[in-house]
């Protein structure tokens, strides 16, 4: 008896000290997950953080940057910085489909002339080529940019490798495992992902069930790969909520709105309200001085990046000709008017409790505008407490606001300026204090400084009391 009581007393002994072992292990595995963890999401589902604080994305387009070699990466890199951006969206590699005369399992090379892959079935990684990959990723984390990073695009899931399910999986894990360590790194599954359906043009850019798992297959690589490290979303020709809302992997829905008909507002705001819940964020939209018709100038790239974030989205992607192509030119065109206008949008949002605005167009008392017809369209941001509301006014038209729909008996109005960042007063003139103090009140008509194309303001209202700094500078 008394050897079975000293066994049983040994027998606990031991097992309380494997579960306290048991316990400091999985403490140890939570604390490195999110030590390693750089991007989250905040708890309201609808904005990001990043070690967390809140992140505002704002995106650059240089979806071939590949093809340029360290030189040319550092001054790309430094410029963008420069300009206030946060995330650079780029192909990991490109198979050229429009070109018949070269095979659509032929990735294109890069800079100095190396393939990707070294054999496709089973996925072979060329070390050379992602090396240069590795200089590109280290040097955006050195000027402290992120890199949104497409695997492939959306035809290639399809096409690219033999036995296509398998292998899209087995690159996604290789791809992945190389960067699993990377704290600037998010993941977009495929660029396009529709065009995987030879009938992406139609209206409907419906894929089928064997599609969609050859996206996934991808997904799935990756994920097993950085195993939760990093973030991920799909690039779409349209919205990733179509297909891919439901999916646990995808983080946050993404959507282009160039060459669609459907204004983005309508289109951002249908995916704020999805359930459940998750971000959304317009990652292609018009590219500046593209030559098309019509042309998208600079204040139809603010317009689509201000209806967007006022309509709910945590971010906007901007995009330039002759950038995202790296090609000729493309220095010059990194001078393009919008991208220095675009840090105004970032520097506002930062100056003011980003994770609290929700879009709110109902404290607008008049007629909202239209977003195609003539660009007119006013979107409106607004939080709870402390009390603050914005309105983004594209064409400098007057518009009411109901006063009393905004938290703290007395609010500071602001003009800000989408073209300088600059506070201005309704006579147009630079500013340092609010241009006036009114009560929350009743209905109140603002007429911006300037009216007309090119003419866009922000009108700004905060509570008195609130201690908000003067718009466009960090709280």
């Amino acid at each position: 008896m008394i050897r079975k009581t000293r066994r049983d007393n040994q027998m606990r002994k031991f097992l309380r000290l494997f579960t306290i072992s048991a316990m400091f292990s999985l403490v140890a595995v939570v604390m490195a997950r999110q030590k390693t963890q750089q991007f989250s999401l905040t708890t309201s589902g609808h904005h990001l953080l990043n070690n967390g604080q809140p992140f505002f994305w704002l995106g650059d387009t240089a979806w071939l940057l590949v093809k340029r070699g360290h030189e040319d990466v550092e001054y790309y890199m430094a410029n963008r910085s420069s300009k206030g951006f946060t995330v650079i969206q780029m192909m990991a590699i490109r198979v050229n489909h429009n070109n018949p005369e070269e095979s659509a399992k032929q990735p294109v090379q890069n800079y100095a002339g190396e393939s990707p892959f070294t054999a496709l079935d089973p996925v072979t990684l060329n070390q050379a080529y992602w090396r240069h990959v590795d200089f590109i990723i280290e040097t955006a984390r050195k000027h402290g940019l992120v890199i949104a990073l497409a695997a492939m695009w959306g035809q290639d899931a399809g096409s690219l490798f033999p036995d296509p399910l398998k292998n899209n999986y087995l690159y996604g894990k290789l791809l992945s495992e190389r960067y699993k360590n990377s704290d600037n790194l998010i993941w977009l599954v495929t660029g396009e992902y529709e065009k995987i359906n030879k009938n992406w043009r139609a209206d409907n850019q419906v894929i089928s069930d064997k599609q969609r798992q050859l996206l996934r297959a991808v997904a799935r690589g990756l994920e097993a790969g950085h195993g939760g490290r990093h973030l991920m979303t799909i690039h779409p020709v349209g919205t990733s909520s179509d297909d891919f809302h439901n999916d646990t992997w995808l983080d946050f829905n993404m959507q282009q709105t160039w060459g669609h008909q459907a204004a983005n507002v309508i289109r951002i705001g249908s995916d704020y309200r999805l359930t459940p819940v998750k971000p959304v964020l317009n990652g292609e939209p018009g590219y500046e001085n593209r030559p098309e018709e019509p042309t998208s100038s600079a204040w139809k790239c603010r317009c689509e990046a201000y209806w967007s974030v006022f309509s709910g989205a945590f971010g906007f992607t901007y995009g330039a000709d002759r950038v995202w192509q790296c090609g000729g030119e493309w220095r010059d065109a990194l001078e393009y008017e919008a991208a220095s206008d675009m840090q105004h949008l970032r520097r506002l949002m930062e100056s003011r409790p980003i994770q609290r605005l929700v879009p709110d167009q109902s404290i607008l008392r008049s007629d909202a505008g239209d977003t195609r017809k003539d660009a007119s369209y006013c979107a409106v941001l607004r939080s709870i407490e402390p009390g603050c509301a914005m309105v983004y006014c594209a064409k400098g038209l007057p518009f009411a606001i109901d006063l009393s729909k905004i938290s703290g008996a007395t609010l500071n109005a602001w003009w800000y300026s989408p073209r300088d960042g600059l506070p201005y007063s309704t006579e147009f003139e630079q500013i340092q204090t609010p241009f006036a103090t009114l009560h929350t009140k009743g209905t109140h008509t603002f007429t911006p400084p300037s009216t007309g194309q090119n003419q866009d303001w922000v009108l700004i209202l905060d509570d008195a009391v609130a201690g908000f700094p003067t718009p466009g500078t960090r709280m």
